[in-house]
C-alpha cells in the first residue's frame, strides 16, 4: 500500500494533474511492476515518488534535470525514469485508447455537437516538437513552420477522448500521408469500422472520410459545412485540452524519436484516464501562449476525385 503525503495531496490537482485517489488506484498500478521491480542504482525513492516525478515532467514540460532535483533524483535517472515509465504506460495503450465496441452512443453524441448524421470520430495531426534527433535523415523532423517535431495523428472522440492515435512520424510528413497508411484506415476501408471520419480539407474525400466543400454554392451546401466545422472542432479543443493537460506536449522534447513516441502515447492513456474519471480540466488560459496549432490547412488541399464528389454530394442531398 503506498500512501501520499497530505501536503502533496493537496496540491496534486494543480501539479500532477490527477487527484489523488486516480494516481494510486488507476496509474500506479499500471507501472507497478516496473517501479517496483527494478532497482536502479543509487536510486533510494519509493516506486510512488518516482511516478510522481515522471507524471510532474508530464504536466509541467519542465527539464528533466529541474523536475528531477524537486524529487532528489539526478537527470540521468529521470530520463531513465521517464523511459521506463512512459513505455510502461504506452503498451497499456490498447485497454485505453480504442473505439468504442457500440458506435450508436458515439454518433448521438457527434450530432449532439452539429447535427452531423453518422459520425464516430474526427482526425487531424498536432506537432509535438522536439530536438533535433541524433538520427540518420534528422532533417526529415524538421516540419514546415520549421522546427523539429512528431507529427501526431489523433482520431478524437465526442468528448474530448482518444480513439485512436499514430505517434511514429516525422514532422514533414503531411497528415493525409500519414492517414492513408495507419492501420486505423484500413479499418474503414475493410468496414472493421462503420461510420463518417471528419478531416480538414487535407484530406482525400472518399466513401468514409469527410471533409469540407471549399466553396459551397448552396443552401444545403452551407449547412454541411457548418455542421462539419461545428463537428471537427471537438479534436482541436483534444489538442488544446491534452496538450495544457500534459505541457510536455508543447514543449521542446529532449528525447530519442522512440522515447518520444513513448511520452506522446503515455499522455494519450492518460487523456483518456483523466476523461473516464471525470479530472478537472487545466484551465483555458494555461500555457496559450505555447499553443500553436495548425488550424485548417490553408492552401494544401487534398485533390477530390469523383467518386469522393459523387459520394459527398448525395451525402449532402440526403441530409442537408
Amino acid at each position: 500500500m503506498y500512501f501520499i503525503d497530505e501536503k502533496v495531496s493537496i496540491i496534486m490537482d494543480w501539479c500532477f494533474r490527477f487527484s489523488k485517489d486516480v494516481v494510486v488506484n488507476v496509474i500506479f498500478p499500471l507501472v507497478r511492476n516496473i517501479l517496483e521491480t527494478d532497482t536502479m542504482q543509487g536510486v533510494i525513492q519509493p516506486p510512488m515518488t518516482r511516478l510522481l516525478a515522471v507524471m510532474q515532467f508530464y504536466a509541467s514540460g519542465n527539464f528533466q534535470i529541474c523536475v528531477g532535483d524537486a524529487h532528489g533524483l539526478s537527470q540521468p535517472t529521470m530520463c531513465q525514469l521517464v523511459t521506463k515509465v512512459s513505455k510502461e504506460l504506452a503498451e497499456s495503450h490498447r485497454n485505453y485508447i480504442k473505439f468504442p465496441d457500440q458506435l450508436a452512443a458515439t454518433k448521438a453524441a457527434f450530432q449532439g455537437i452539429g447535427n452531423f448524421p453518422g459520425v464516430v470520430g474526427c482526425v487531424d495531426c498536432t506537432h509535438v516538437p522536439i530536438q533535433l534527433p541524433s538520427v540518420e535523415n534528422g532533417e526529415n523532423y524538421r516540419n514546415r513552420k520549421g522546427y523539429f517535431s512528431l507529427n501526431v495523428q489523433v482520431i478524437g472522440g465526442p468528448n474530448l477522448e482518444i480513439f485512436d492515435i499514430v505517434t511514429g512520424w516525422p514532422g514533414s510528413v503531411h497528415d493525409s500521408r500519414i492517414f492513408h497508411n495507419s492501420q486505423v484506415c484500413g479499418k474503414f476501408q475493410r468496414e472493421e469500422i462503420r461510420g463518417i471520419v471528419l478531416g480538414d480539407s487535407g484530406y482525400a474525400q472518399n466513401a468514409f472520410l469527410f471533409t469540407p466543400l471549399l466553396n459551397p454554392a448552396t443552401p444545403r451546401e452551407e449547412r454541411y459545412n457548418v455542421a462539419h466545422k461545428k463537428t471537427r472542432n471537438s479534436v482541436e479543443r483534444l489538442f488544446g485540452n491534452w496538450k495544457r493537460r500534459f505541457a510536455c506536449l508543447r514543449r521542446k522534447l529532449a528525447n530519442s524519436p522512440l522515447t518520444c513516441t513513448y511520452i506522446v502515447t503515455a499522455c494519450a492513456v492518460l487523456q483518456n484516464i483523466a476523461v473516464q474519471t471525470r479530472q478537472a480540466p487545466p484551465p483555458d488560459d494555461e500555457g496559450e501562449d505555447d499553443l500553436q496549432e495548425d488550424g485548417d490547412v490553408i492552401g494544401n488541399h487534398a485533390v477530390i476525385g469523383n467518386a469522393g464528389a459523387t459520394i459527398r454530394r448525395s451525402f449532402i442531398n440526403e441530409h442537408f
